[in-house]
Parts: C-alpha cells; sequence; structure tokens
C-alpha cells in the first residue's frame, strides 16, 4: 500500500506517508463492535463478472450482517467520474450479494470521499458516520433507489427523459419520494424499507438499473459497458493484486503458509482470486514427480498451479545453484516432460530466480521468454490446451518425417529443416487450431496419452549413443537440482 494503514482492536488510522496528516475512526465512539461489525481485506464477487474478485479493505456490517459502509483505500480522488463508476460497481455487487447497497469510502491519509447510493453525488467527508446513522441512511437510499427505478421501468419516455436529465422528470419522481420518506421517517427509514417495499430479501437484491440499461441499451452495448467498468476497476487492483503475489514469488511462499498475520493471509488469498485462483485448493507446494527417463529420480518441483479437474498448469521452480540459460532451460523442459508422462498434461514451467522469472511453455510452441505479469487461470488453461494440442501435431509430423532428418548432420541446418516442417503443419492446421471446439476435443484425446513424442524423434535422429549420453549429462544435471531442492526443503522444515 502507498498509504500507512494503522488496524487496531480499537480502530483505525491511516497516515500519509508524505506529510504524516491521518484520516482515523475509533470504533466505540461510533456504535461499532469491532469483533462483530468490521471486517478487513473482504473479497466481493463482481455482480457482472463472478471470475472477478473485487477487494474491500474494511466491511462495516449492520445486525444482519448485510453491509452498510466499504473503505477503499489507494484509489486517487481527484476524478469524481471514475469515484462513480466504481461505486457502483461495487455497489451493485454487495447488493446482488446481500440485499443491501452499502455507502462507500475512497480514503486517504489527507481526504475522504463518500458515494452514498445510485442517486447520491461523490461527496467530501469529514468522518465515516456512526453504525446508527448508516442503518437510517443506507435504507433511505434503498426506499429511494425502489421509488425511481420501478417508476423508470414502468415508464419508457420518462426513463428516456431521467438519463437524459430533464428536468421535470427528475422533479416529478422526487415529489413521490419526498411523500414517502415523510411517512417512513415516521416509523423509521429501516422498518419502512423491510415492511413496506421489501416482501423478502430477495427483493433487495435485484438490480433495476441494470434491467434499465439492458432494455434501453441492447445487450451488446450493455455488456461492452460493464467491461469498460470491470477495466477501470483492473486498473487499480491489479497492480495491488500483483504486487502481493510478487512479494510472495520473492519470499518463496506461493501459498502464503509463512504468513502468520491473518489479514496478509486474506490480502494473498484474496490477490490469487483476482486472477482465478483458489490459493488453498489449486496451489501445492513440494510436489513430487518421477522423472520421465529415470523413474527413480523423484523430482520436486517447489509449487505447482491446478485447475479444477487436477491438472497441472503450471510447475514454479525456484533457481538456488544460479544456473545458466542453457541448464535452466534442460530443467524445465524435463520437469515439464516428466508431468507430461504422468499426467498427460504439458504444463507451463516458470523458472524463478534474482534477476528474473522465465517462462517456459514448450519446445516447438513457445521459447524460454521473461514473464513480468500474471496469467489469469482461465487464460493459462486455454494456453495449456492449446499447447498440448500444436506440439502433438507438430512432433507427430517430426516423427513422420524423421528419416529424412537422420541425414542431416549440420545441426543448424537441420534445426531450420525442422522449423520449416513444422511451420507446414501448423499453416495446413491454422484454421483447425483457431476453433475452440477443435481444440477442446483433440485436447480430450491428447491429455490421455502420456507418450513424450520428441524423445522417440531425438532418439531416431540423433543416434543410440549420442542420445543416450546427452541424456545421461541431463540426468545428472537433474540429480543435482533435486537433491539442491530436497535439503532446502529439510532445512526449511527444521526452521533454519
Amino acid at each position: 500500500m502507498t498509504q500507512l494503514f494503522e488496524p487496531e482492536k480499537s480502530g483505525f488510522t491511516l497516515r500519509d506517508p508524505q506529510t504524516l496528516q491521518t484520516f482515523s475512526l475509533s470504533y466505540h465512539d461510533h456504535g461499532w463492535d469491532p469483533e462483530r461489525d468490521i471486517q478487513y481485506d473482504v473479497p466481493i464477487p463482481c455482480f457482472s463478472s463472478p471470475d472477478l474478485k473485487l477487494f474491500a479493505d474494511i466491511v462495516f456490517y449492520g445486525d444482519d450482517r448485510a453491509p452498510l459502509a466499504l473503505v477503499l483505500l489507494d484509489y486517487p480522488l481527484e476524478d469524481d467520474a471514475l469515484l462513480r463508476r466504481i461505486a457502483d460497481v461495487y455497489g451493485n455487487s454487495c447488493k446482488r450479494l446481500s440485499g443491501q447497497r452499502p455507502i462507500l469510502y475512497f480514503v486517504t491519509g489527507l481526504q475522504c470521499k463518500s458515494v452514498c447510493s445510485l442517486l447520491g453525488e461523490v461527496q467530501s467527508a469529514h468522518r465515516i458516520l456512526s453504525k446508527t446513522d448508516l442503518e437510517e441512511i443506507t435504507a433511505s437510499y434503498a426506499i429511494q433507489e425502489v421509488i425511481t427505478f420501478q417508476t423508470l421501468l414502468n415508464d419508457k419516455e420518462a426513463a428516456n427523459g431521467f438519463f437524459a436529465e430533464h428536468i421535470d422528470v427528475r422533479e416529478k419522481i422526487q415529489s413521490t419520494i419526498t411523500d414517502t420518506l415523510t411517512r417512513a421517517s415516521k416509523m423509521g427509514f429501516r422498518n419502512y424499507l423491510h415492511h413496506y417495499v421489501y416482501s423478502s430479501r430477495e427483493d433487495g437484491k435485484k438490480l433495476p438499473k441494470q434491467l434499465l440499461l439492458l432494455s434501453s441499451m441492447g445487450a451488446k452495448e450493455y455488456h461492452k459497458q460493464c467491461l469498460e467498468d470491470a477495466i477501470a476497476i483492473a486498473k487499480f487492483l491489479g497492480p495491488k493484486s500483483f504486487s502481493l503475489i510478487r512479494e510472495a514469488v520473492c519470499n518463496n511462499d506461493l501459498d502464503g503458509h509463512q504468513i502468520t498475520d491473518i489479514y496478509e493471509k486474506k490480502r494473498l488469498e484474496w490477490a490469487y482470486a483476482y486472477y482465478g485462483w483458489d490459493m488453498k485448493q489449486d496451489i501445492r507446494r513440494l510436489v513430487e514427480v518421477p522423472c520421465y527417463l529415470d523413474p527413480n529420480i523423484q523430482l520436486l518441483a517447489d509449487y505447482v498451479f491446478f485447475n479444477r479437474a487436477g491438472e497441472p498448469l503450471l510447475v514454479v521452480l525456484r533457481d538456488s545453484l544460479h544456473l545458466s540459460m542453457e541448464k535452466a532451460f534442460t530443467v524445465c523442459e524435463f520437469y515439464a516432460r516428466s508431468f507430461k508422462q504422468s499426467t498427460g498434461v504439458w504444463p507451463m514451467v516458470l523458472f524463478c530466480n534474482q534477476s528474473e522469472n522465465r517462462l517456459k511453455m514448450a519446445a516447438l510452441s513457445g521459447g524460454f521468454e521473461p514473464i513480468r505479469e500474471i496469467i489469469p487461470r482461465p487464460m493459462l488453461e486455454l494456453q495449456v490446451r492449446q499447447v498440448a494440442v500444436t506440439e502433438f501435431l507438430a512432433w507427430s509430423r517430426l516423427l513422420e518425417k524423421s528419416r529424412s532428418l537422420m541425414g542431416i548432420a549440420d545441426p543448424q541446418e537441420r534445426q531450420e529443416k525442422m522449423l520449416s516442417i513444422v511451420r507446414k503443419t501448423l499453416e495446413i492446421a491454422k484454421d483447425s487450431l483457431s476453433n475452440p471446439r477443435f481444440i477442446q476435443e483433440q485436447y480430450e484425446m491428447v491429455s490421455r496419452q502420456t507418450e513424450v513424442l520428441e524423445e522417440t524423434f531425438w532418439e531416431r535422429v540423433d543416434g543410440s549413443d549420442q542420445y543416450h549420453a546427452q541424456r545421461a549429462d541431463d540426468l545428472n544435471l537433474l540429480r543435482t537440482v533435486v537433491a539442491d531442492k530436497r535439503m532446502s526443503a529439510k532445512a526449511e522444515a527444521q526452521g533454519y
């Protein structure tokens, strides 16, 4: 975080690191029970895209466990239109989840802004309101929202006028709202809302404005707007998530097993969820797999990321031996081929050292490239499937042509000939490889096969003696890497 956030049992203080100016709140003074009403670092499924996990730094709950207020940190406060947009997405997401639209507070050590509802403007706020005040205000705005959008849903002409900000339409609706709020104030807005407006909690989860926008804009434009909203939020949440995971990579603690602070662990869980990963279920550490050339050698992966079907998508290897790029490449190839033979799936391999992280995709359909971003799980899953099918097609064709390659003594000439065969093969299959259905069907077939086709190819082309001599050197390298990883794991377990 760019600001110094200091949560305590009795409240919190937010301190600007440059001016040291603070924004603080005492829970008990404002009617909050810190054990029951306050939660830090809360993930929230986005209403328009459940795979996108929003993030609230603090959530204030009412007695019914519905959120009354969210506090969001690290958002720049200069652009009110952007804050309004972000507040609408967060508010809709909470309403779809709990039946209540909370007040949004955007807080820095220097200032605080609030957005109270779909109808309210972005305002400067001197403090976060008390629990009693928030209960009444959120109920009041909920009543106003229901009246406004029920009227507009029943009157298309009025809806067009409302969004065009015609004064007469707004005044007519405001008159109805004023009369209703006058009656509601006599018994309390919250009681009136639940007795006369909502017949059930499900009524509160409806999003009438979204229904109105969908009908007026059409599905294509509406979903385009939802995507733009998600991108606007991702501009801020993405770097926050990325920095948390990058710190976990640097600490060699991708699954958070070394983290003792509950809030730090929750933040890391959210960071993975933002990219589609479940930290508790999808990430396993110190995973063993038998080496495809020598099953007596049990390779040890620092971490493996699995999909929901239990297939390995990403193998993470940390380099403590300072391997050369050539040796690192070889190690990644061996791990990927071993997982292929063991599981039927060729995973990506992420090789991490102190200077950079490199991603190894596959032998023919990807190099060994520096990576500076985190790949979302659905995208990685798709890439793994595409690579598996592409590799199978390419190596199958190379095996068919292996006899013509055996007579080429010059390695560079042979490599160029191989690439030419692969290019022609993939060019012929180009249309099929761009068809998701073809990829899925072929992947289901390919993932059942555990034969490592490229080994058969290289033994034919290089000749048995040269092939086995090279593989003997490779296995010695693997034994060194595995021994180092086992020593590191043992030292960590013993607390060194």
